[in-house]
Order: structure tokens, then C-alpha cells, then sequence
């Protein structure tokens, strides 16, 4: 009889056999759900059926997918909205974010995020670092006065904000 150490040991290496296991089919079915012949068979079936019909629709959200990696992979820096929960935020919560994807060898090592809060300034919306990831040898709060003023008595002496060069500093200044 198996004592209780090499039972435990058995159920060990099955969980890690399914983790595994697990972990394989969600890549083969992401691979399978790439496939361009897939959609292309799928639309052209007369019938359609309840299965066809959740298999477009994992292609349609699969491409997506798809794209948008693409994007990250080519760009590097993207811009997305985020709502924050605290009912005594300001500007009720709105925050813009951007992440900001750093490669090296052809790998993601790292990504990186700022937060922006949005703000009302005589009738203009500025924008103004509220939380970052960004390590502290990188001269964020320099980068963020050059490129998002607003933060002048006089509006009127402000230069406009230019949010693309920015990121697109910030990534150079990442990388």
C-alpha cells in the first residue's frame, strides 16, 4: 500500500499535468481560432447553427484579440479609459490610462502604465499625472511639464497639450 507522502506526490504531478494540459489547449484553440480559413468556412454554411454561431462569434473576439496584440507589438504605447471607483473622485472617476510596452529580444519584459486624471480649466479639458508605474530614473514629471502644461496660473500662457508626443517620449525615454 502507497503510504500518504507518494499519494500526495501523485496528486502533485496530476495537478501540474492539468495545469499544463490546461494551458496547451488554450493555446492550440487560440492558434485554431487564428486560422483565416476557419471564418471563411463558417460564413459560407447555409445553415447555422447554435454551435456555428459561438464559434463566430469566439472568431470575432479572437481577431480582436489579434489585432489588437498587432498593435501593441508594432506601437508600443497604448491609450485606454479607466473608471475609478471612488465615489469622491474627481471629474467622477475619469481617468485616462497609458500603458506603454517595452520589448527587448522580441519579448515583452515589461509594461508600464500612467494614469492621467481629466480635468475642467476654463472651459478646456488638461490632463495631469495621477498614478504611474514609471521608475523614478525616468524624468516623468519633466516629460509630463513639457508635453501637459496646465498647471499655470494663466491659462492663457499655457501651450496646448500634445498627449502623442508625450507617449511617444516616454517610450523612447523606456527604452
Amino acid at each position: 500500500m502507497e503510504t500518504v507522502e507518494q499519494l500526495d506526490d501523485e496528486i502533485g504531478d496530476l495537478h501540474a499535468r492539468l495545469a499544463t494540459l490546461r494551458a496547451q489547449r488554450a493555446n492550440l484553440s487560440s492558434v485554431l481560432v487564428s486560422q483565416p480559413h476557419l471564418a471563411a468556412r463558417l460564413q459560407n454554411r447555409n445553415e447555422r447553427s447554435k454551435s456555428s454561431d459561438d464559434a463566430q462569434q469566439i472568431i470575432t473576439q479572437q481577431s480582436k484579440r489579434n489585432l489588437e496584440n498587432v498593435y501593441r507589438a508594432c506601437a508600443g504605447v497604448t491609450a485606454y479609459r479607466v473608471k475609478d471607483p471612488d465615489p469622491h473622485a474627481a471629474n467622477d472617476g475619469n481617468i485616462l490610462g497609458i500603458s506603454i510596452d517595452v520589448s527587448v529580444a522580441e519579448k515583452f519584459i515589461e509594461t508600464y502604465h500612467v494614469l492621467l486624471s481629466v480635468r475642467d480649466k476654463g472651459g478646456k479639458k488638461l490632463l495631469s499625472i495621477y498614478k504611474h508605474t514609471i521608475p523614478p530614473c525616468i524624468p516623468l514629471q519633466q516629460l509630463a511639464a513639457k508635453w501637459l502644461p496646465g498647471s499655470g496660473k494663466d491659462g492663457e500662457h499655457d501651450p496646448e497639450q500634445d498627449l502623442v508626443r508625450f507617449g511617444r517620449l516616454l517610450r523612447k525615454e523606456l527604452v
